[in-house]
């Protein structure tokens, strides 16, 4: 619950609240999913999020399916003026899927790209033509996104380039594998599941928060803990090859964080050391998971499986300090390729300086050797 909240916070804040920097300005949204096996409740988060946020009246909430051309007509509906103390006019809507095939049923490098840039919340134009000419001007757009897939779905759903495109890098990928078991037959010693009360309360607290408007400011030794990280190479990055061009917005979506969190304090709009730190856990700690989902994608190329195997010894290397047996590479392999292919693919890697083989013993083994 604990993401689908912050997407909350960020969807009700729209563009009332913003960060200015050495940069474009930002604005709490973000697209979040939630990656999992069936069975780890997804759904029943995303659900909840759904009827809560349909509740607070001020907030568009898109159709489960769209095209890319519903999509901006959707966003051109969604407008609303705020006084801060100028009318500020713009378009927002919120998307949730607790299915994102639904959502997203197919990869389209037209519909990823609008995604994108509604994410950025730039000015979006664009001239259709289907009887007559149709111009669409949306001046100051924003979309954010809270949903969930399997890992399969995103195996089969993304292309291998795409890890390198716009989306992927705006989103954060929630990873849980973990799937809660419950005796069918034992009676609950208590119900655990939010009352009605309690969804009022979380109702009227987002609204409380939809009414903020401003610049965020920010406590001066906040500044200096968040330029010491970002000057400093903004350890520990996430290794795995798939998450390069994400590691390019960790920055953003710190801050992004830190919004959220300093909102859901207070109405002051001020972020303290406390709230930074707290969204510098919530980020590391998301981001260290990120990479089981490819190893749980199964079995797939070539490239993709030298990615997984290749972070895979670096994890074991960085714990151990020691090289990696050569069996232990050959059984991570043996579910991600063919067995006849693993020698191969092991040579490739080796050749590729990907991997640098050492003899243990008489033993091969291996050390990570791409920076």
């Amino acid at each position: 619950m604990k993401w689908t909240a912050i997407g909350m916070v960020g969807a009700v804040l729209e563009r009332k609240v913003w960060h200015i920097g050495n940069g474009p300005t930002l604005y709490p949204n973000m697209y979040i999913v939630l990656v999992g096996p069936p069975g780890v409740g997804k759904s029943v988060a995303l659900s909840l999020s759904e009827r809560i946020l349909r509740a607070i009246r001020e907030i568009h909430v898109s159709p489960s399916s769209l095209t890319t051309a519903s999509l901006i007509d959707t966003v051109q509906l969604s407008s609303k003026t705020v006084i801060n103390p100028h009318p500020m006019v713009y378009n927002s809507l919120q998307v949730v899927a607790s299915e994102l095939g639904v959502f997203l049923p197919t990869y389209d490098s037209a519909f990823m790209n609008t995604l994108t840039k509604l994410y950025d919340g730039e000015f979006y134009e664009e001239r259709r033509r289907t009887g007559k000419v149709n111009h669409i001007r949306i001046e100051a757009p924003l979309l954010s996104i809270i949903g969930g897939t399997t890992p399969s779905y995103l195996n089969g759903f993304l292309p291998e380039g795409a890890w390198d495109q716009g989306f992927t890098s705006r989103t954060v990928f929630v990873y849980s594998g973990e799937r809660i078991r419950r005796d069918p037959f034992k009676p609950e010693v208590e119900d655990t599941s939010p009352d009605e009360q309690h969804l009022i309360d979380l109702v009227h607290d987002l609204n409380t928060i939809a009414r903020l408007t401003g610049k965020i400011r920010w406590d001066e030794k906040v500044k200096d803990a968040a330029r010491q990280w970002h000057l400093s190479g903004e350890a520990p990055v996430p290794m795995h090859g798939k998450l390069i061009q994400y590691n390019n917005r960790r920055l953003a979506h710190l801050i992004k964080l830190c919004m959220t969190l300093a909102v859901s304090r207070s109405n002051e709009l001020y972020i303290t050391l406390t709230d930074y730190n707290q969204a510098f856990e919530w980020l590391i700690e998301v981001e260290e998971l990120m990479p089981d989902i490819f190893t749980s994608m199964g079995v797939s190329g070539d490239s993709r499986a030298m990615e997984d195997c290749w972070y895979a010894v670096y994890k074991i290397y960085e714990r151990t300090k020691h090289p990696v047996g050569e069996h232990v590479i050959v059984n991570f392999l043996k579910d991600r390729v063919p067995s006849y292919n693993i020698s191969k693919v092991i040579e490739v890697m080796v050749r590729s300086k990907m991997l640098q083989m050492v003899i243990v013993h008489s033993i091969p083994h291996y050390v990570p050797t791409r920076p």
